[in-house]
């Protein structure tokens, strides 16, 4: 009887590049593991159900970010007794940034941790459990009564408005832009370049896709209550909610989620000229710093769309668009395994 499931999606950008990826995975699971090709959501609905049936403990993820929390929430809607008894994602560093894989320490793309989990069942070994918390999001588009969200799902980072959703929603419908960016900031923290030089190439290469410095600090408005205290700002170019600390390249995000049960929270409205000075320090691996600037841990963030412009927050690098209220809580806890 197989132990563990492997989740692969053959459209995906990289495995289009590699010649039928499930029968890749396939040899090297042998019998010990499932190779499944999910083609779609409905598809990937009903193969997490068929291996539920089947006692399936363990599923590996072939992909990054984005596989990891589109697995992690379709489970969560077919999976018996997902809240008490959930599977173990085993994440893998194949996808573009990877922070759950870096955060637990997991190392190897999808082949080598199918190989090594086909040889540790093999010779009865135990994975390496780590139990991470989530946050919960949910989210209103116009209209929906406040029972019935559009949006309801769990992950472990959300841009909701301003810099951080601007940016990484630039990036992430670029191809290969998240890696080509971290390889600017890379290259400027190493060089030890100021923020007004670092500025210059970050609106060039802004401008290369389409875009200008200008509209990636356009702050978004917006109502904000954090624990029940409305924010005194109407506009924000920082609106973020983490339960793990993140790592991205040179940044970390949500450092005071490095606490078990601990959602962190960074909302502001920092002004234009100090803007690209900030992010340059985040880059630096510094906070952010300012009487007008919120970053504290905390229980319930809700917020509401106050201008022309809705919400389309990523969480965990999928975009979900068209928000006029969101809320942010804490979520499970969530076991991933690494091998």
């Amino acid at each position: 009887m197989s132990d563990f499931g492997v989740i692969t999606n053959p459209n995906s950008r990289r495995n289009s590049r590699i010649p039928d990826p499930a029968k890749r995975l396939a040899r090297r699971a042998g019998s010990a593991g499932i190779v499944c090709a999910t083609r779609d959501l409905d598809d990937l609905r009903c193969t997490l159900a068929r291996l539920a049936g089947e006692g399936i403990r363990f599923l590996v993820c072939d992909g990054g970010d984005g596989t990891l929390h589109w697995v992690l929430n379709e489970a969560r809607a077919v999976w018996p007794d997902f809240e008490s008894e959930p599977p173990v994602l085993i994440p893998t560093t194949s996808g573009t940034v990877g922070f759950v894989a870096r955060k637990i320490g997991a190392r190897g793309d999808s082949a080598r941790v199918v190989k090594r989990l086909a040889a540790l069942e093999r010779k009865g070994g135990e994975v390496r459990v780590t139990a991470l918390d989530t946050i919960e999001v949910k989210g209103w588009r116009p209209g929906d009564p406040q029972g019935r969200p559009s949006l309801d799902r769990i992950g472990f980072a959300a841009a909701i408005g301003g810099i951080g959703q601007r940016f990484f929603d630039t990036y992430y419908r670029t191809d290969g832009g998240i890696s080509r960016v971290l390889t600017l900031v890379i290259r400027a923290a190493a060089e030890g370049i100021s923020a007004r030089a670092f500025a210059r190439r970050l609106d060039a290469f802004t401008r290369r896709r389409g875009g200008t410095l200008a509209a990636l600090i356009e702050p978004t408005r917006a109502r904000v209550e954090v624990d029940g205290e409305r924010l005194p700002y109407e506009e924000y170019r920082a609106l973020h909610a983490g339960s793990i600390d993140v790592r991205i390249g040179p940044i970390t995000l949500f450092p005071y989620a490095r606490d078990d049960r601990a959602m962190h929270v960074a909302a502001g409205d920092i002004d234009p000229g100090r803007a690209v000075f900030e992010v340059w320090r985040m880059f630096r691996g510094e906070t952010p710093r300012g009487a007008d600037w919120h970053e504290r841990t905390a229980a319930h963030l809700r917020a509401e769309a106050s201008g022309d412009e809705l919400f389309s927050p990523i969480v965990d690098g999928e975009v979900f668009e068209g928000l006029a209220a969101i809320e942010v809580t804490l979520g499970p806890a969530v076991p991933f395994g690494r091998v």
